[in-house]
């Protein structure tokens, strides 16, 4: 008898739990002795992490004086980001308009990214119709669970370190 259609007892672990469905699909226990894969079974373990977030000061301002004529100054500061980013070991976690959200293993490695990203944004010749381009960055650091975002593939953090440094 499936287990839970009156097996108990004297079920073995191969039999059906609940028996077919309409479709015919059938929900079965592993037997007796079987294990699941060790990525299956290892629980995530917390991770110090340092995030930092980006946000150009102004940009919707921008966007709405220069129309088309923002979006090459969008690409540039983009560039420049990624590029600081990759020298200083970081992954870009996700973009969201202007906005980056990027990791690091370790504070300083975040701070030293946020520090040489304002250099090299200062640094840059920004077209007389924009001005210095001006931007936030946030840092901050904590415990945090890392996991794959099903939907980009990319590392996704999750826990209270992570959704406090959206809000630095």
């Amino acid at each position: 008898d499936p287990v839970g259609a009156g097996g108990g007892e004297g079920s073995s672990f191969g039999e059906a739990i609940n028996g077919p469905t309409p479709s015919g699909f059938s929900l079965t226990r592993p037997p007796a002795g079987a294990t699941l894969p060790a990525e299956r079974t290892r629980v995530p373990q917390p991770e110090t992490v340092a995030f930092a977030v980006t946000d150009i000061q102004g940009s919707t301002e921008l966007w709405e004086r220069l129309g088309p004529r923002f979006a090459p100054v969008l690409a540039e500061h983009n560039r420049i980001v990624r590029e600081t980013l990759a020298a200083h070991g970081g992954v870009e976690i996700k973009t969201e308009g202007d906005s980056f959200a990027v990791a690091f293993p370790a504070a300083p490695p975040a701070v030293a990214f946020a520090l040489d990203l304002q250099r090299g944004l200062h640094a840059h010749p920004w077209p007389a119709e924009t001005g210095e381009l001006l931007v936030r960055v946030g840092v901050h650091a904590g415990e945090a669970l890392r996991a794959s975002d099903p939907a980009t593939g990319r590392t996704a953090w999750a826990g209270p370190a992570a959704a406090v440094s959206t809000a630095v």
